[in-house]
């Protein structure tokens, strides 16, 4: 054979392996003929599919109706399935009264697309694939600008998600449903992702909810990802989805070394009856969390945004606003790890019955034990705990364990009154409890408000308050403009501690009654010896502190920068983690030749010699 006619071989072999063929159907067509036109368009789906080849990238184009199944649509071929006027008109029905899904993927090049899916009735793990995806079963491909209504699977009442893509696709109306005990036996009631690498984007997934037929049980209402590999939700809106179990609206639940990837969703107005977690409930993953709006989610038990238990997360640039649940409205976290980064947590409310106490309007990361977490450039504001008769914690932050806050703007959090019993509140910006290490560095702690209703009781510690035995060390902050009805109008220090307070302003709070500690209460005078380089009213002028007024750009307007001439000017220490960082207006902390810094959270703004050369 010569060359040429080796080169035609090939050619042809190419040709022959591209080979692709359109096949029609239509509710009008008939399955005995040859369906290669609208012409001779066959009448049903699964006859349709059975045309293609394995290795062809045959097409399959669907005219308008509602196509009623008598059994499952299975593809295993690499080919298209196209509704051919969109899914508004294009209907697949499975026919639940012979408890069928809608569809079956299994090939990496397969799409199914432009149809309503509905229908599917998987309610058993006795049924095909253990029941799971009552409107659809991908375990491989791409399921894409589909609308998956009204249908019941085990896991995944809409779609059940192996290694596929779901992508542009309204998931509404369906139920995760069936027998289970555990938080992750019936769950995902629009969407599960499971033992995989599956990714959801452009979606649309509400309406749908998880339950089991063991009272309590049936979690991730709108989204569950379980024991996978490594997932990716972007570019979704998760909203008005119910749980009876952990999860409203994500169930996130795994080996530890399995990680998720959340960016750019909407997760809004979900809500779990029993446990915890409203918008996102997380055990034994690691998230990565991007982007994302967490807002006006409900929990009857932990976490109305986020509850987050023997995992890791990093969130970036979020905002957790206007969630409610009981210890933590906004984040609740059991031996877990959390870093967010310039994210808002704000408007988030704790709630509890009578008689019982309220941590963590904003965050929660104290009441249970082995937590880290670290905020950077975040704001965390407008929390609230609805304080009964047990007292109330924290507004903004409960912390215990390990807590960093680290250019923070921590803002107009307060306790509301619930009952008329008597109670106290502790902490209204930030809370440290006994035995936790805190390092709260360069932040702004203002506009915070304990109060309570008793003659005696009521509010300890406006801005911050530690417990006795915690070890905190607080860095460059202002503690301004605060309110406590007791005592410690800024900063409350319960017993002995380890606990230093460097470069720090501490002035212009109030009491109910004026006294003499209005700023700063501390029980013992030996407590005094922890400040340096700091201004507050009952501090010795000694190791660097002053006694004086700070002087404030202005107090009236709440404006707490230190003003031109000011004694805390300049007065500061240099600390080593100042060196290549900012203050809160984002000028450096350490200005060459121009000696120490300030105290408190911003540095004065230096001005420069203009030369002008001839």
């Amino acid at each position: 054979m010569n060359k040429s006619m080796l080169a035609g071989v090939v050619l042809l072999a190419v040709v022959w392996s591209a080979k692709s063929d359109t096949y029609y159907v239509a509710t009008n067509g008939h399955d005995n003929v040859a369906g290669t036109d609208w012409t001779t368009a066959l009448l049903t789906i699964s006859n349709a599919v059975a045309k293609t080849t394995l290795n062809g990238n045959d097409r399959i184009l669907v005219s308008n109706g509602t196509y009623v199944l008598s059994t499952n649509i299975y593809i295993t071929n690499g080919i298209t399935l196209s509704g051919f006027n969109g899914r508004n008109v294009t209907i697949i029905n499975a026919n639940p009264a012979v408890s069928n899904r809608c569809v079956f993927i299994d090939h990496s090049n397969a799409i199914v697309e432009r149809f309503t899916l509905t229908g599917g009735n998987m309610p058993t793990n006795t049924f095909a694939n253990s029941g799971r995806g009552g409107g659809g079963y991908i375990n491989n491909g791409t399921l894409r600008d589909c609308i998956v209504s009204n249908n019941i699977g085990v896991q995944g009442g809409g779609v059940f998600n192996a290694n596929g893509l779901v992508t542009n696709c309204d998931i509404m109306s369906n139920m995760a449903w069936g027998v289970g005990s555990v938080d992750y036996g019936v769950a995902g009631g629009g969407l599960a992702c499971r033992d995989g690498a599956g990714e959801v984007y452009d979606c649309r997934i509400f309406g749908n909810t998880a339950t089991s037929t063991v009272s309590g049980y049936g979690a991730g209402g709108g989204v569950c990802f379980y024991a996978s590999s490594k997932n990716a939700l972007m570019n979704c809106t998760i909203s008005n989805n119910f749980s009876y179990s952990h999860g409203g609206g994500v169930l996130i639940q795994g080996a530890g070394s399995n990680a998720i990837v959340i960016s750019n969703c909407i997760i809004v107005a979900n809500a779990s009856s029993k446990n915890d977690g409203g918008g996102i409930y997380q055990r034994l993953f690691t998230s990565t969390i991007t982007d994302t709006i967490i807002s006006n989610n409900a929990s009857y038990g932990v976490g109305g945004g986020f509850f987050s238990s023997t995992s890791t997360s990093g969130w970036y640039n979020c905002k957790i606003v206007a969630n409610a649940g009981l210890y933590g409205g906004g984040i609740s976290l059991s031996a877990s790890s959390l870093l967010l980064s310039n994210c808002d947590v704000n408007y988030n409310t704790t709630t509890r019955d009578s008689g019982k106490k309220g941590y963590g309007g904003g965050i929660n990361s104290g009441w249970y034990a082995g937590n880290t977490i670290t905020a950077i450039w975040c704001r965390i504001m407008n929390n609230c705990v609805q304080a009964y008769a047990g007292g109330g914690y924290g507004a903004g932050i409960y912390a215990k364990n390990d807590c960093m806050l680290d250019h923070c703007f921590i803002q107009s959090n307060y306790f509301q009154y619930a009952t008329l019993a008597s109670y106290s509140n502790y902490g209204a910006g930030v809370f440290i409890r006994s035995g936790g290490n805190g390092i709260i560095r360069n932040c702004l702690i203002t506009d915070n408000v304990a109060t309570g209703s008793h003659a005696t009781l009521g509010g300890f510690g406006g801005g911050i308050y530690i417990e006795p035995n915690a070890d905190v060390r607080v860095s460059a902050c202002t503690v301004a403009g605060n309110y406590a009805k007791i005592r410690g109008g800024g900063v409350y220090l319960e017993g002995d501690g380890s606990d230093t307070f460097t470069n720090s302003v501490i002035a212009s709070n109030r009491l109910a009654a004026a006294a003499a500690d209005n700023d700063l209460y501390l029980p013992t005078s030996a407590r005094s010896n922890a400040f340096y380089y700091s201004c507050g009213n009952v501090l010795p002028n000694t190791q660097g502190n002053i006694t004086n007024a700070p002087v404030f750009d202005g107090a009236s307007t709440h404006n707490w920068r230190l003003a031109n001439g000011s004694p805390g000017c300049g007065a500061g220490t240099i600390e080593a983690w100042m060196r290549g960082n900012m203050d809160l207006d984002g000028r450096p902390r350490i200005w060459r030749g121009f000696g120490g810094v300030n105290m408190g959270a911003y540095e004065r703004e230096h001005k420069g010699v203009v030369f002008s050369i001839h």
